[in-house]
């Protein structure tokens, strides 16, 4: 995956924008996300990881506007936004494989639709570097799209313009006992 990384990076500040514009309305998932940020106090940290333009922050900050968020991407465009929408945020570019670069831990740690630039046999460890970015008692919420086989594939844009990107799909039994594996309870 790593070697696509560029690929990836190119294909999100181009489309940052349409992106923004297109999942701007991430109300479907504010059940979820009301129920992983649970009893969050005040002073809860909380990491978006792949944050694009923040839209899952969005419905975070909605709920929790005191709360302390960071966001890390790759895409400077995405974070372009993303720090003009939360403008008390921290924003990082950063590759969300390299977490151990983080120096604080988070309360809550999400991310949604990351999960398909983390090659499949990395997800253990992955999942690792953020069971150590985690707090005591921390929760992470993940969303992503599920195949019935765990399997990578290489996609391109609607377009058909550019270069593909190579893609992870989970199957939710993987997802689970990989999480459960590493440690996780998985609550939903």
């Amino acid at each position: 995956m790593k070697d696509h990384t560029q690929s990836i990076v190119s294909v999100f500040d181009k489309y940052a924008e349409q992106y923004a514009d297109r999942y701007s309305d991430m109300t479907i998932y504010t059940e979820m996300i009301n129920c992983f940020m649970g009893s969050c106090s005040t002073d809860s940290k909380i990491l978006d990881i792949a944050c694009g333009p923040g839209n899952i922050l969005d419905l975070i900050v909605r709920n929790f506007p005191e709360l302390a968020v960071t966001g890390i991407d790759l895409s400077p465009a995405m974070l372009e936004i993303a720090r003009e929408r939360f403008p008390r945020g921290h924003f990082y570019e950063l590759d969300m494989r390299d977490l151990d670069e983080l120096n604080d831990q988070f309360d809550r740690i999400c991310c949604s639709f990351g999960l398909p630039y983390i090659a499949v046999d990395e997800l253990p460890l992955w999942l690792e570097s953020i069971e150590k970015r985690l707090a005591s008692k921390g929760r992470i919420y993940l969303s992503t799209m599920i195949k019935l086989k765990s399997s990578a594939e290489l996609v391109f844009a609607n377009s058909g313009e550019g270069k593909g990107i190579l893609t992870s799909y989970y199957s939710k039994d993987y997802l689970r006992k990989t999480l459960k594996d590493c440690g996780f309870t998985v609550e939903k």
